[in-house]
């Protein structure tokens, strides 16, 4: 079962053209929601919190990521590279 309220969404399968309709309201907390296969390249999810969501083989290359949370989620064959790579450059120039 889908539920949307005006800041959490629940239950739903998004792909790339759902969710930017999302972020571009203020719905920044995902639950029980899926995201695999999507192609979630470069989007800003600045703040954003996902619980129990899953992004298997989801592209998230180059996305922003910081301030978000992840909570219980599964991501087997997603991409992460960018953030990963520009995660450890930051954590060895501190």
């Amino acid at each position: 079962m889908t539920e949307t309220t005006n800041t959490r969404v629940s239950g739903a399968t998004l792909d790339r053209a759902a969710l930017e309709e999302h972020l571009a309201q203020p719905v920044r907390s995902f639950d029980n929601c899926s995201f695999d296969d999507a192609d979630l390249s470069r989007l800003d999810l600045q703040g954003c919190t996902f619980e129990r969501c899953t992004f298997v083989d989801a592209s998230l290359f180059a996305a922003k990521l910081a301030r978000s949370s992840w909570l219980r989620c599964r991501g087997g064959g997603a991409d992460f590279e960018w953030w990963m790579r520009s995660t450890r450059a930051s954590m060895a120039a501190t």
